[in-house]
């Protein structure tokens, strides 16, 4: 005798369709249930399969499969836009002593956005130190010391302690422009194209970012972002250095000139001021024609 259920649906087909011999095949019944003593050749398999049927999985597969791909889709939103949710948590973080009521309160004038680090020894040793060097022996002298201005370098003003990220926005958000040091190197840097890319999406106005080009470094050859603000028309200044190795200061003399105008200049007064300049320029005009 078998136990007449679901389980026994194969076999009893088995019995039907195999061509072996079975010896007292019409003795084969059932044990218990409705269908007790009942020989197997005389079940129902298509009404027995109706009671039989497998539950539907989709019900569970469909929820389960919704969960994994909101998870797998938010991690790659989350990992491509990691660097700007660090920014905005740092800056929620540091909100109440970096926030300012206005330019005129930063505390520093610009901040020095440069490659200080990097993990190739060939690199530090030649790209990331002559840049370290240029900034610490040249701009830095020039600036603070004969222009009177205040600088946020990485190296000098980080706080000890503090992650990459947070020093980052800390001096970003205290300093009203940024000198950004532009190099082959700089460029290749995931982390330093991660933050001049986050810092040109604040609030900061675009004419508030110098870029020094120490390189032939042309707008196509980085970020579509960056690019724009290295073309001629771009509300950005840019300014290039020929030589980094070059001791002659005289030959640097209009490099010079350029960053101090563009360092201690107001581009927001300078609009207002040249637009004021037109009413003195129409008096002058009407005094000395006599077509007007």
């Amino acid at each position: 005798m078998f136990m007449c259920n679901c389980d026994l649906l194969s076999f009893v087909r088995w019995t039907r369709e195999t061509h072996v011999e079975l010896v007292s095949k019409e003795r084969l019944t059932c044990l218990s249930g409705d269908m007790r003593e009942k020989p197997l050749n005389d079940i129902d398999l298509e009404g027995t399969q109706l009671g039989c049927r497998v539950p539907s999985v989709l019900p569970i597969v469909v929820p389960v499969v919704a969960v994994v791909v909101f998870i797998c889709s938010f991690a790659l939103l989350a990992r491509y836009h990691r660097w700007y949710i660090k920014y905005h948590l740092a800056l929620c973080w540091l909100r109440e002593s970096i926030t300012y009521p206005s330019t005129q309160d930063k505390q520093y004038d610009a901040m020095v956005l440069y490659l200080m680090h990097s993990t190739n020894c060939r690199e530090q040793q030649g790209g990331v130190a002559r840049i370290s060097r240029w900034v610490c022996t040249r701009l830095l002298p020039r600036a603070e010391d004969e222009w009177g201005l205040r600088l946020y370098v990485g190296d000098r003003n980080d706080v000890g302690g503090d992650s990459k990220i947070h020093n980052f926005v800390s001096g970003f958000e205290c300093s009203d422009k940024v000198v950004v040091c532009l190099t082959r190197e700089f460029i290749h840097d995931i982390d330093c194209m991660n933050y001049l890319t986050i810092a040109l999406d604040s609030n900061k106005p675009l004419n508030k970012y110098i870029f020094v080009l120490f390189d032939d470094i042309q707008p196509t050859s980085v970020a579509r972002r960056v690019g724009q603000l290295l073309m001629p028309d771009a509300p950005s200044v840019q300014i290039t250095w020929n030589s980094v190795d070059d001791e002659d200061e005289t030959a640097h003399e209009a490099f010079w000139r350029r960053m101090r105008d563009a360092l201690m200049r107001d581009p927001e007064q300078e609009r207002c001021r040249r637009r004021f300049d037109v009413i003195p320029l129409l008096a002058y005009r009407h005094e000395h024609t006599d077509d007007i």
